[in-house]
């Protein structure tokens, strides 16, 4: 089933990696790839400084910050200690109205 291609590749070129860091933070993986029935993923965000940090969390369909309504993030904001982590969800709300013929992109933004 073509929908399997799509949803297992979806995230595959994601614009972070583990080791980039933009101020202070960075990500435990630079690719989410959802498969066929797959409930959930999750990703950490490291704050590797002594500073205090705020991090809305979304996925956008594009770089421009618009949020994409395929998934949801929790918790979409949350506060980083210094010298800490946390653990964010990605849940897909709604991976049907998604193309089945090729695989879909979409962009974790970490304001």
């Amino acid at each position: 089933m073509n929908i399997l291609k799509t949803i297992s590749l979806l995230f595959s070129c994601f614009i972070f990696s583990a080791s980039y860091s933009y101020a202070g933070l960075s990500l435990s993986q630079s690719r989410i790839i959802f498969s066929e029935g797959d409930k959930s993923q999750s990703v950490q965000i490291n704050n590797d400084t002594d500073n205090l940090y705020l991090s809305q969390n979304m996925i956008t369909a594009d770089l421009d910050g618009k949020k994409d309504e395929h998934f949801i993030v929790l918790p979409p904001l949350k506060r980083l200690e210094p010298q800490s982590s946390v653990s964010i969800r990605i849940l897909p709300r709604s991976l049907d109205t998604l193309p089945s013929d090729r695989e879909s992109l979409f962009f974790s933004l970490h304001i």
